[in-house]
């Protein structure tokens, strides 16, 4: 799983906007997997069409259609360079695009980015069962697995003097992002399993399952912005 710098989890970064969580990420996805520059612009593209209605675009982001090599290739190298604008060019991502662009970048990245946006709420990014994002049951119950090492490894260090104090500040946005991403799974495992077996679970005052939608907004507690 992705964190906040990329294969590193000694680190946090505060981003200073949404449009820079969505360059992170995108960023991470370039240097980190086999995916191109052109393979993701097609992408954006692809989730912006999808998505966005006509009318209701601000950007002119066509994806790739000709039967033709030549026609596709010119038209692919239209879209990366347009693309190009936001990622790699300082250029802020208008708000319609913003959506095509998480939901473009390959899992676990889409998953970590959206996540991300979340949190800039002051919200927890609970993926629904019913989701087009939705993972297989038992990629969803093992991630809860990959949370708690996670957790278990950062608050290890936190604790190698015995304690957790002040001295372990640089830690603290790593732990929390960690213990919010663990929340998240939590949640979603508990509809899931509802939602399989049938059985309805009490609920805590503070924390409730969401109804089915792609992303469910749980409230955080947080005062800072912070992805």
């Amino acid at each position: 799983m992705p964190t906040d710098t990329g294969t590193s989890e000694t680190v946090h970064v505060e981003h200073p906007s949404r449009s820079a969580v969505l360059v992170f990420y995108a960023e991470r996805v370039l240097e980190e997997t086999p995916m191109t520059f052109d393979a993701l612009a097609e992408a954006i593209a692809i989730e912006y069409e999808r998505r966005v209605p006509a009318h209701a675009r601000s950007v002119k982001l066509a994806a790739p259609s000709s039967s033709d090599y030549r026609t596709f290739a010119k038209e692919l190298g239209a879209v990366s360079t347009r693309t190009k604008r936001y990622i790699r060019g300082g250029m802020l991502i208008p708000s319609d695009l913003e959506e095509a662009i998480a939901y473009a970048l390959p899992a676990p990245y889409g998953l970590q980015c959206r996540r991300a946006l979340a949190r800039r709420y002051g919200f927890l990014g609970a993926v629904s069962p019913q989701s087009e994002a939705a993972p297989s049951d038992a990629e969803a119950l093992s991630s809860i697995c990959a949370d708690a090492g996670g957790v278990i490894r950062s608050v290890g260090e936190a604790l190698a003097d015995g304690r957790l104090d002040a001295d372990d500040i640089a830690l603290a946005p790593l732990m929390i992002r960690q213990l919010h991403d663990l929340m998240s799974d939590a949640a979603s495992a508990i509809k899931r399993i509802e939602d399989r077996t049938g059985y309805r679970a009490p609920r805590p005052e503070s924390i409730r399952t969401s109804p089915p939608t792609v992303i469910a907004a749980i409230p955080t507690g947080r005062q800072t912005v912070s992805a």
